[in-house]
């Protein structure tokens, strides 16, 4: 899922309208890296992780799987 900004406000609600649709068992949670742009994320209505700081090992699955979006 590209966004036209990196800023938190745009990138939240992008990933509100994204969700939406989804059926409730789809949208339990989501796992994010540490950028800033997902900074407001937590106002999505489902349980959000972030990524350990000093674990890249964990980025990787993340922004592959987001990549497909």
């Amino acid at each position: 899922m590209r966004t036209e900004t990196r800023k938190a406000d745009p990138t939240a609600a992008r990933l509100a309208r994204w969700l939406e649709p989804l059926p409730g068992p789809l949208r339990r949670s989501l796992t994010f890296d540490s950028g800033t742009e997902f900074a407001l994320c937590h106002r999505l209505p489902l349980v959000t992780y972030f990524c350990d700081p000093q674990a890249p090992w964990q980025n990787g699955g993340v922004e592959n799987g987001m990549e497909r979006l």
